[in-house]
Order: structure tokens, then C-alpha cells, then sequence
């Protein structure tokens, strides 16, 4: 088969008009798609890092209170509550991150946590539900 010179020459051309075109959406596809990626992962990483927050926010008052407190007034024990309740709310109202909220139980954990350092006053056990609640977000938030 024999390419005639004219049409290679109109083949070309067009090419040399269509081919930036072609380039210039296929860049755009490549980085719109590029920019949604990342922002859905800012999104994930500003909600661990609020569920992070409150649950520090919930242990500090829990430990404020509870270590350095002979008896609770009710403004005392409205801020621990408080906390704890801002605590669940963050854990709830996640939209990013509510799969890996719900598969580590993070709301049951905490609560059974808390129930238990008040049943049984044992400071170890509370620290080290903390801490492998603690331990099982971040792993969550800086998964790939």
C-alpha cells in the first residue's frame, strides 16, 4: 500500500493542530483525577487527626479530674462528660474515615475504657486502652 505524499502532508497537519489539543486535555483528566486523590487524603488526615484530638482531649479531662480531684463538683464533671461526649461525636460523624472508625470499634473501645477506670480505678489498664486505641488510629490514618 502506497501512502500518497499530499494526504501524509494533511495527516501531519492536522496532527501538528489536534496533537496539543490531545495533550492538553489528557493532562487535564491526569490532573484533575491527581487533585481529587490528594484532597480525599487531606480530608482522611484531618479526620484522624480530629478523632486523635478528642480522644486525648476525653483522657486528659479523665485524668484531670479523676487523679487530681478529691470530689467533682457538677461544672467538673459536666466538662468530663463533655468531653467524652465531643469524643463520640467526632467518632460518629466521620464521612472519610467511617470504615476504619467502624471496623476498630473506636466508640465501644473507648466506652468500655471508660466504664472500666471508673468501675475499677485501675490507672495501667486505662492507659493501656488508651494507648492501643491511640496506636490502632494512627496505624489506620497512615495506611497507604
Amino acid at each position: 500500500m502506497h501512502l500518497d505524499v499530499s494526504r501524509l502532508t494533511i495527516y501531519l497537519t492536522l496532527w501538528g493542530a489536534l496533537g496539543p489539543l490531545v495533550g492538553i486535555l489528557v493532562g487535564h483528566v491526569l490532573s484533575r483525577s491527581w487533585q481529587r486523590k490528594q484532597w480525599l487524603m487531606d480530608q482522611r488526615a484531618s479526620e484522624f487527626r480530629e478523632l486523635v484530638v478528642a480522644l486525648e482531649d476525653s483522657l486528659r479531662a479523665h485524668l484531670t479530674k479523676y487523679l487530681f480531684t478529691e470530689a467533682f463538683n457538677r461544672e467538673e464533671h459536666g466538662e468530663i462528660l463533655g468531653r467524652q461526649i465531643s469524643f463520640f461525636t467526632v467518632v460518629r460523624t466521620r464521612i472519610f474515615t467511617r470504615n476504619d472508625v467502624e471496623h476498630l470499634n473506636a466508640d465501644e473501645r473507648w466506652g468500655e475504657a471508660i466504664h472500666d477506670y471508673k468501675a475499677a480505678g485501675d490507672i495501667e489498664v486505662f492507659r493501656k486502652s488508651y494507648e492501643s486505641l491511640m496506636r490502632d488510629l494512627v496505624k489506620a490514618a497512615t495506611k497507604k
